[in-house]
C-alpha cells in the first residue's frame, strides 16, 4: 500500500506552524483535481460535438452551469470524509485519517475518470451521456461486454488503459500531498470551523435555495437532449439514475 504514514517523529508529524486551512486543506485540493478533471472532459466533449453545441448554448452559460453540476457531485463524494474529520482529526487518529484520506481520495479521482473516459463511447451509442442505461446494463455483463469488444474495442482499451495512469498519477500526487499534511490545528479549531464547513458543503449539493435540491432536469435548458447532458457530467447523471430506480414503484 502506498507509503503515505508519517514519520516516527513527533516534530515532523505536529508542525508548530498553522497553515491557513488546516486539515481541510487536502479536501480542497482533491475538491480542486476532481473540477479541473471534468471540466476538462467537458471541454473535449463540447469540441468534439461543437456543431451542436455552438447551435443550442452559449460557452458561458454552459460551464457556469457545468461548474455548478461538478460542484454538487465532488460535494456529495467528498462529504464522507467531512462528516468524519471532526472524530478522526487528532493525535490518536491521525495516522487512520491519512488512510482514510488516501484511500477515499483516490477513489473518488479514479471514478470521475472511469466515468468520463466511458462518456464517449456512449455518446456515441445513444446520443446522451451515461445514465440509467448505463446501469440497467450491466445486470448482462457477457452481452456488454462482447458489444464494447465487437464496436467499441479501440475506446474500451483506452478507457481502461487511461484510468489505470490516471490512476497511478492521482496515486503519486496524493501521497506527496499527504506527506506534507500536518495536524497543525488543536482539536478546539477543528470542531469550531467544523459545522461552517459542513454548511458550505451542504450548499454544494443541493445548490440551490428552493424546497427541493438540484437534479439534472434543471439543467436542461436547451432543446437539445445531447447538448443539456453535457453540462453535467457522467457520475452524477448515472448517481441519480441509481437513486431514481431505488425510489421507484
Amino acid at each position: 500500500m502506498a507509503q503515505i504514514f508519517l514519520n516516527s517523529n513527533e516534530k515532523d508529524i505536529f508542525t508548530k506552524s498553522p497553515s491557513l486551512l488546516g486539515p481541510y486543506r487536502i479536501l480542497f485540493q482533491v475538491l480542486l483535481i476532481g473540477l479541473l478533471i471534468l471540466s476538462l472532459s467537458r471541454l473535449g466533449l463540447v469540441v468534439w460535438q461543437w456543431d451542436r453545441v455552438s447551435a443550442a448554448i452559449d460557452l458561458p452559460s454552459l460551464f457556469i452551469q457545468g461548474l455548478r453540476a461538478d460542484l454538487i457531485i465532488m460535494g456529495m463524494l467528498i462529504a464522507p470524509l467531512m462528516l468524519l474529520m471532526p472524530l478522526l482529526v487528532n493525535k490518536l487518529t491521525w495516522q487512520l485519517w491519512q488512510k482514510l484520506v488516501w484511500f477515499w481520495s483516490l477513489m473518488i479521482i479514479v471514478l470521475i475518470i472511469f466515468m468520463e473516459s466511458a462518456t464517449p463511447a456512449f455518446i456515441v451509442q445513444y446520443d446522451f451521456r451515461p445514465n440509467r442505461l448505463f446501469v440497467e446494463y450491466l445486470q448482462y455483463p457477457k452481452e456488454v461486454f462482447s458489444t464494447l469488444w465487437e464496436g467499441f474495442r479501440l475506446p474500451l482499451i483506452f478507457g481502461v488503459v487511461f484510468t489505470i495512469l490516471a490512476g497511478c498519477f492521482t496515486n503519486r500526487l496524493l501521497q506527496h500531498w499527504l506527506k506534507q499534511y500536518h495536524l497543525d490545528w488543536p482539536v478546539w479549531r477543528v470542531w469550531l470551523t467544523w459545522p461552517l464547513m459542513v454548511l458550505i458543503l451542504v450548499v454544494m449539493i443541493r445548490s440551490t435555495f428552493s424546497h427541493r435540491p438540484a437534479n439534472p432536469a434543471m439543467f436542461a435548458i436547451t432543446s437539445d437532449a445531447l447538448v443539456n447532458s453535457l453540462v453535467i457530467n457522467s457520475t452524477w447523471s448515472v448517481y441519480f439514475a441509481i437513486y431514481n430506480m431505488k425510489h421507484e414503484a
